[in-house]
């Protein structure tokens, strides 16, 4: 299989930005599990967006990465492999649970923030539980069709959607349109914009409590990390979501294989690989995590080397004990032959 430079520069930097996005986002779900002062329901729903954001490093890692290291199988195995491992579908899913986890925190803050009094926007472990488990289910409801309509090309040698009829394939993807971007984004457009007028601009603080300034710094700190963590999903998967809209519209060059569709999949990996950097940061509490873990595994990786340490000694203090110990059986049974000869 012949492989172009160009093509050969890309796996390596889908490599090198799912090295990072796997590694990041694992840190940051030990940091939210192992650390109590983590068990918030703004923290467990990051770290529901790192398991999306996992999700789709390990879904481009099969069909970017590893694409020349394997011949693809063709016929029947071909079309099931495009289907569930290397056609890329499970990236759509998580970008969809990570869509749907975002606007969760948005509505969280926008009540938090600007409706502090009621309960309606309070995320109790039941309302948390569900969102998590909805955001799923959303996400494998909206991007569920193409699992049935991936199959592999051999001519391309590439995974693509063979729909009965264009208008069909045109449907679904100005459907994907509007639920991952159009809707979603001005809808959490419309809740910050009520939220930094509220924090930043009203000239006062919206609620009593407000009147030392504590609460309404920390509140600022996590409205800004979440704000930024939109923006970027708005820059990172915009790209991609308006290519696969216009690609089955014969437009030159826009393709679902195509050199700019596959650099815009290049923004959704950078994404994933990005959130963990902006957690550390905008917010003291994930630094101070991130530190905490990385003390713990070095202090368990010491204790590890101690053990190995005293593990060899004990071990060298064996075998020299056991060579003087034949050496001295060894040095009898000489002395007992030459008795016998004696």
């Amino acid at each position: 299989m012949r492989v172009t430079l160009g093509a050969l520069i890309l796996s390596i930097s889908f490599g090198v930005l799912v090295l990072i996005d796997l590694i990041g986002n694992t840190l940051v779900i030990l940091v939210v599990v192992s650390n109590r002062y983590m068990h918030t329901p703004v923290n467990y729903l990051l770290l529901n967006l790192a398991v999306a954001d996992i999700l789709i490093g390990l879904a481009i890692l099969p069909q970017y990465v590893l694409r020349y290291a394997f011949r693809h199988p063709e016929g029947v195995a071909g079309d099931w492999l495009c289907k569930f491992l290397t056609g890329g579908n499970f990236i759509w899913v998580g970008g969809a649970a990570s869509l749907f986890t975002l606007i969760a925190i948005a509505f969280e803050r926008y009540f938090a923030i600007i409706h502090p009094y009621t309960a309606l926007g309070k995320i109790t472990a039941r309302k948390l539980k569900i969102l998590v488990i909805t955001s799923w289910a959303f996400a494998a409801l909206k991007d569920g069709t193409p699992f049935f309509v991936m199959n592999y090309d051999p001519v391309i040698d590439f995974c693509m959607e063979t729909w009965s009829h264009i208008t069909s394939a045109r449907a679904f993807t100005a459907v994907t349109f509007v639920l991952d971007s159009l809707i979603p984004l001005s809808l959490m457009s419309y809740l910050y914009g009520r939220i930094v007028h509220c924090l930043w601009f009203s000239g006062a603080p919206p609620v009593r409590e407000l009147s030392g300034f504590a609460l309404l710094r920390a509140r600022k700190k996590i409205t800004k990390m979440i704000l930024i963590l939109t923006m970027l999903y708005a820059l990172f998967w915009t790209p991609v979501v308006v290519l696969y809209f216009i690609s089955y519209y014969g437009i030159p060059n826009i393709s679902y294989s195509s050199a700019a569709y596959n650099t815009s999949v290049v923004f959704v990996c950078l994404n994933s690989s990005v959130n963990p950097f902006v957690y550390s940061f905008q917010n003291e509490r994930f630094r101070r995590g991130f530190r905490d873990l990385l003390k713990s595994r070095e202090v368990g990786y010491n204790i590890a080397h101690l053990g190995q340490l005293a593990g060899s000694s004990l071990e060298r203090k064996t075998r020299e004990n056991r060579t003087k110990r034949k050496f001295t059986d060894f040095r009898r049974w000489t002395a007992k032959v030459a008795d016998t000869k004696v």
